[in-house]
């Protein structure tokens, strides 16, 4: 009998999906065609979950890992996870990055919002596909998952002293808001909040 996929990812295009099984690789699927673009190779391991996103368009996949704990309280991430050119068929980077999950791409696939957890906080990275490191350092202290604005230019989170974060995905800066400030806030020429 076939098994149904276990995790499903659509382009915001909505003309790609990544299908992922418990018992096989994850495959990329060209909805307007109807056939398939790839299988995401070597993706899966044995009692672990394996989990994807798709960039805007479906050209990009990254993928990882996680797994439950002993006691099946906590969600612990495995690995680092691995960017596939989906056209090419091809990883084409993994993520120096352990113990974070990817939360979503940024700027039609340059970027790669990633959480990750300390001893002490959670924490918020936006990652350069193309040179594989981070755009800015982790941010600590992070309260929220990131948030991806639409158009993938912006990303917000909300820190430990409940100030907003604007991060420009693009050079990875942020501005604070504090909560009063943010009810006033607009946009200023180069699309900063003032």
């Amino acid at each position: 009998s076939k098994t149904l996929p276990s995790v499903l990812a659509l382009s915001a295009e909505g003309n790609r999906i990544a299908l992922m099984w418990t018992d096989r690789d994850a495959e990329i699927w060209d909805l307007s065609r109807g056939t398939k673009v790839v299988t995401l190779s070597g993706a899966r391991r044995p009692g672990e979950r394996s989990r994807v996103l798709l960039d805007d368009k479906g050209t990009r996949a990254v993928v990882w890992r996680e797994r439950e704990n002993d006691d099946r309280t906590q969600t612990l991430f495995v690995g680092s996870p691995v960017i596939w050119d989906v056209d090419g068929g091809r990883a084409l980077t993994t993520i120096d990055a352990t113990d974070t999950r990817p939360i979503g791409f940024a700027l039609g696939g340059k970027r790669v919002v990633l959480t990750g957890r300390t001893a002490e906080s959670q924490t918020a990275t936006i990652w350069d596909v193309d040179t594989n490191k981070p755009v800015a350092p982790p941010q600590d202290g992070v309260e929220t998952l990131p948030t991806i604005a639409p158009g993938g230019r912006w990303v917000t989170t909300i820190d430990r002293e409940r100030d907003v974060r604007v991060w420009n995905a693009e050079t990875g800066a942020y501005r604070r808001f504090g909560a009063e400030l943010l009810q006033r806030a607009e946009a200023d020429a180069d699309g900063w909040l003032v």
